[in-house]
């Protein structure tokens, strides 16, 4: 699958984190690498392959609590927009007996 010019780097080289990862790359050392830049890893990464049993215990941990904190900010999105969805149907439902 090619792609988006936007992701071009050359005619022979492309990059995208997500395109990598998609091909079964080390997500563990994805997150990681987001982890150390001081970055949680977006939530389409945290879906970790088995464990990787070459990464130290501690590592190993960062970078599950990383994970479980992303999905934890995107339940807690998820949550609100859910609230905001319902409130702008009451007032549709409100504008249409008015």
């Amino acid at each position: 699958m090619p792609l988006p010019k936007l992701y071009e780097l050359s005619d022979q080289y492309m990059f995208s984190t997500k395109e990598l990862y998609q091909h079964k790359q080390d997500g563990w050392a994805l997150c990681e690498t987001y982890i150390r830049s001081g970055f949680l890893p977006p939530f389409w990464m945290c879906d970790l392959p088995p464990i990787n049993e070459t990464k130290p215990k501690t590592i190993t941990n960062l970078i599950i609590s990383a994970c479980i904190r992303t999905s934890e900010l995107v339940m807690e999105e998820s949550y609100r927009t859910i609230e905001h969805l319902k409130t702008i149907r009451k007032e549709l439902k409100g504008q249409s007996n008015g």
